[in-house]
């Protein structure tokens, strides 16, 4: 404002002469009568008396500079101060994928004084002033931001509509329709306002805020989450020639947000990408190109993801950013270049970890380099690195967690399991989710029996061997551990301890003095260099004190204690007298005798100790079978239990035991060698009986065997027959026998009929009673979508829907009837035209070189270069069910394959043969390739409540599909793929 105003100083002679009404900025008249107290009725505000007469250049000079100074720059300021303190308040975790903004509206929208000032001050700024001054249309501008901010997004919404309509151009004071006819320029239609103005325009007014106006709509529509809108506003501006090229920057960072929200990691890293330079520092730009990195990284463009993070590195002033962008390049180095670049991105990591500048980051660095050691299997190198970081990450605590989590995977996988079960015993398991929390709670669980039973295992090991020895070489060993033992529990190591039961050295101890004996050579001895004196100076202090501590001080320290123990009874003090005589026991417990008593030497001791053994080894193999499902481990332990006590008493358990784990690993040859063994020792055995009576049904196999037959009931559409069945089913079995994809198809039925209060009932027991089930998520989205019934269909009522003649995008139809207009393929023509193209790698599948075309029974062809679609083949699914199937794989690519704009369509093939048609894809490459990523997860994710041998994966062209309409003979094009791509169908 200004350089306006020293111009205007500059033209005022010139400018008094010409003085033309189209200099000011376009207005409106505000009436407020209604709205004024009584005594003010009589009274005018200046914004109401605006074109009473015209405005002059002094006046309008007047009007700005009050406008602009005393209002609208304070409330700019406290606008900006409001998002300032919101980024201060804003964390980045550079371990995650970064919001697109470094605040939160959240947060902004807390700030409510501040921003009722700002609101304030922009009425007053409109009403107490002439609306033709410069600066109404920026006090709308700003008074549709702080609605903003303050998350009133349907009064942003028409304050920046109000900016459209008002500001736009207008016919002698008449408006003009946007977008109409009579707003087109030389056959151009518009909605922006042109800024390319004569000089003399701008010279003395700027331009209105309409233009910028539009571009925080986008925001306010996205952050709305009408998407809609705001693709198609952001549409509309890109192709508009008169949208300013000052604001094209703003219009693709509102366009990336929007792709950014809708997980189109691609595209918003491209737009982002080509806004940074409007941010409004470094910082701001290093972290929008780690953002731009990180959407590359996920959209799996690893060049421009790497390019992204090194310009990062080269902007910020942030080591924290700059840390984690280095690891980012590294590890997409790796994926770029293969294995061979492992080794010189580790000593990168390394080369980081010993600058001073990232001293306070080591604890990421190790923990970025223990997993690239861990993934060239350097178990050894990776755990080092972790331990490091985990001792650097006493400020960090979110970064311990997750080197904690790596070391003790890492020593589980390696099965170390004691350093596993230590590992994980440090974990603060209540700041997991809940996947992690219950992995982590079983495994800790399971963890401290291994380690136990292992503790107990190699005791009873040690002792059995000690007692095969004979006594003297049985002493040494024993008295060389129990110094080594003595030393690392801090206890004096006694190397010269008399042995128990020589009366001869006794007798000798006690014929000496303090200072030797008269009767010998030595009398002259000092104390500690003769042995006999030491020995009996020790045992008469250990007759009068009893073992100590190897502490100083310790008998001044053990009246305290006493004092303490006799004095205090509060809860602490008995606590530590118990830690005390927890040592003294431990030091009582560590002596020579001790540890001799303890070896077996009996034959019942021996025996014991065998049966601990035993149950040591049953007891883990156990636990690695039932709690972990560590199959390996389990038979490992149960075939060492077996070669160590052929005949135990768990022999029988543990033979059948073995049979089902050889089952688990597929060894069928071992299984069924251990079957009849089984069979053998045991004719009449609990167990033997077991694998007898296998195939004959109980009364759960009837149970669910029926539920079965009345979930194909119900899937067919004979839902009258099914839930009569059903009835019938529950009296004799009861209700513990449903499963979760019976429960959920029932309650599709029910919202088909209707019911909506049975079908959520049934959906809440769903997740109430299998919470683990992949059912759960389906359900509860069911659940919302059933609740909001009647908003749903209102708002399809009153939809209207108008087609786009404009729409140039082609699709095919694929309706039997379109279809078969269509002319049919030249085979000939395609043999000799067509360029042979081979299947992606990624599909696995060779084909013949020779010859594109692969020909088959009834007319069949197949060319890896054509269109194709995915499709699914249900079979006898009722039309519900199978509309139900079309929409989890909408939802499932949608979330997974956004990218792709995959089309989803349902068609019908005959009565019993339904198809759900994904794609098209450009070629065959492309469609196996979804298939590989997506057929695996149609069980367990996608459709779980259709049974396998309800549909089939399959691939089909445009020009088969014709052919299959016509002939209508599923069977015959299923086999011809199957002899086409064994491999994949």
């Amino acid at each position: 404002m200004q350089k306006y105003f020293l111009m205007w100083l500059l033209l005022f002679p010139a400018l008094l002469l010409y003085q033309p009404k189209a200099w000011a900025q376009p207005n409106t008249t505000i009436n407020l009568e209604k709205e004024k107290p009584a005594q003010y009725q009589d009274r005018l505000l200046p914004s109401e008396k605006t074109g009473e007469k015209k405005i002059g250049f002094v006046k309008r000079t007047y009007q700005d500079m009050v406008s602009h100074y005393n209002y609208f720059f304070n409330a700019n300021n406290k606008l900006n101060h409001i998002i300032e303190l919101a980024q201060q308040m804003h964390t980045d975790d550079y371990s995650k994928l970064l919001p697109f903004y470094n605040y939160s509206l959240s947060v902004t929208a807390l700030n409510k004084r501040d921003i009722d000032s700002i609101i304030y001050k922009c009425y007053a700024g409109i009403l107490l002033h002439d609306l033709r001054s410069d600066w109404v249309d920026d006090f709308y501008l700003l008074l549709g931001k702080a609605y903003l901010l303050r998350q009133n997004f349907d009064s942003a919404a028409t304050v920046f509509q109000y900016i459209n309509y008002q500001y736009a151009p207008k016919d002698d004071g008449y408006d003009i329709p946007i977008g109409s006819n009579v707003s087109n320029q030389q056959g151009i239609f518009t909605v922006a306002t042109n800024e390319n103005r004569s000089l003399l325009k701008k010279l003395t007014t700027k331009p209105t805020t309409r233009n910028d106006s539009f571009i925080w709509q986008i925001r306010n529509y996205i952050e709305s989450n009408q998407s809609d809108k705001a693709t198609g506003l952001i549409a509309i501006l890109k192709a508009d020639p008169f949208f300013p090229k000052r604001l094209e920057k703003d219009l693709y960072l509102q366009q990336a947000y929007l792709f950014y929200k809708q997980n189109n990691y691609d595209s918003a890293a491209n737009y982002l990408g080509k806004s940074i330079s409007e941010a409004t520092n470094k910082q701001e730009q290093a972290r929008w190109e780690f953002l731009t990195g990180q959407l590359y990284q996920l959209a799996h463009q690893n060049k421009p993801a790497i390019q992204a993070f090194e310009k990062a590195t080269h902007h910020t002033i942030d080591p924290y950013l700059e840390v984690y962008a280095r690891l980012n390049i590294v590890t997409l180095s790796d994926t770029a270049n293969g294995h061979t670049s492992l080794q010189n991105n580790l000593k990168q990591l390394y080369q980081l970890a010993r600058r001073d500048k990232y001293a306070d980051y080591r604890d990421i660095i190790y923990y970025a380099a223990a997993s690239l050691e861990i993934k060239q299997q350097h178990y050894k190198a990776g755990i080092n690195n972790l331990l490091k970081g985990i001792v650097l990450s006493v400020n960090n605590p979110a970064q311990k967690q997750k080197s904690m989590l790596l070391l003790a995977s890492t020593a589980y996988n390696t099965r170390e399991y004691p350093l596993a079960s230590l590992y994980y015993d440090s974990i603060q398991v209540n700041q997991l989710d809940s996947f992690l929390k219950n992995k982590v709670t079983t495994r800790k669980k399971a963890l401290k029996i291994i380690t136990d039973n292992l503790t107990s295992l190699n005791l009873q090991d040690s002792l059995l061997h000690l007692s095969n020895l004979n006594e003297a070489e049985r002493l040494a060993a024993v008295k060389k551990l129990y110094r080594r033992l003595r030393k690392e529990q801090g206890f004096a190591d006694e190397k010269d301890e008399i042995d128990f039961g020589s009366t001869n050295a006794t007798a000798n101890a006690a014929a000496s003095g303090l200072f030797g004996s008269t009767n010998t050579n030595n009398a002259n001895d000092f104390y500690f260099a003769n042995a006999a004196l030491k020995a009996q100076g020790y045992k008469e202090f250990k007759q009068k004190w009893g073992n100590r501590p190897n502490v100083d001080n310790w008998q001044r320290q053990s009246a305290i204690n006493n004092s303490l123990q006799l004095n205090n009874n509060n809860a602490t003090n008995t606590s530590n007298a118990t830690a005390e005589a927890s040592k003294a026991n431990a030091a009582n417990a560590l002596t020579l005798k001790g540890m001799l008593e303890n070896i077996p030497l009996t034959e019942k001791q021996i025996g014991d100790a065998h049966n601990k053994i035993i149950d040591n080894l049953y007891t883990n193999a156990q636990t690695f079978q039932n709690s972990l499902e560590k199959y390996p481990d389990a038979i490992d332990a149960y075939e060492t239990l077996m070669k160590l006590y052929p005949e135990n008493k768990y022999e029988e358990p543990v033979l059948f035991n073995l049979i089902y784990c050889y089952q688990q690993m597929g060894l069928l040859a071992k299984s069924d060698s251990v079957r009849g063994k089984l069979m053998l020792a045991f004719p009449n055995g609990s167990y033997a009986q077991k694998i007898k009576n296998t195939g004959k049904p109980t009364l759960k196999d009837k149970a669910t065997a029926q539920y079965e037959h009345i979930y194909d009931l119900f899937i067919e559409g004979n839902f009258k027959q099914a839930l009569a069945e059903k009835v019938e089913a529950d009296k004799t079995f009861g209700k513990n026998y449903w499963s979760p994809q019976l429960m959920y198809i029932q309650a599709v039925y029910d919202v088909k009929q209707k019911n909506d209060s049975s079908a959520i009932q049934t959906l809440e027991a769903l997740v109430h009673q299998f919470p683990q089930s992949p059912m759960v998520e389906m359900a509860n989205t069911l659940i919302s979508v059933v609740k909001r019934r009647k908003d749903i269909e209102n708002y399809l009522t009153n939809l209207v829907i108008e087609k786009n003649e404009d729409n140039v995008v082609g699709n095919i139809d694929l309706h039997p009837a379109t279809i078969a207009k269509t002319p049919a393929k030249k085979i000939v023509d395609t043999l000799s035209t067509q360029i042979v193209k081979q299947l992606d790698t990624t599909a696995l599948v060779q084909l013949p070189a020779t010859n594109p075309l692969i020909h088959a029974v009834n007319n069949y062809a197949f060319n890896p270069a054509d269109s194709q679609y995915i499709a699914v083949v249900l079979n006898k699914v009722d039309p519900v069910f199978a509309s139900e199937a079309r929409n989890a794989f909408y939802r499932f690519n949608l979330e997974k394959f956004y990218a792709l704009r995959l089309k989803v369509t349902r068609e019908k093939l005959n009565d019993s043969t339904a198809l759900v048609l994904i794609g098209p894809f450009a070629n065959a490459g492309d469609a196996v390739d979804y298939l590989d990523k997506t057929r695996p997860r149609a069980t367990g994710r996608i459709i779980p409540w259709l049974k396998p041998d309800k549909y089939v994966f399959s691939m089909i062209s445009p020009f088969n599909l014709q052919l299959l309409y016509t002939k209508n003979n599923i069977a015959d094009y299923i086999q011809f793929m199957k002899n086409t791509l064994p491999e994949k169908f």
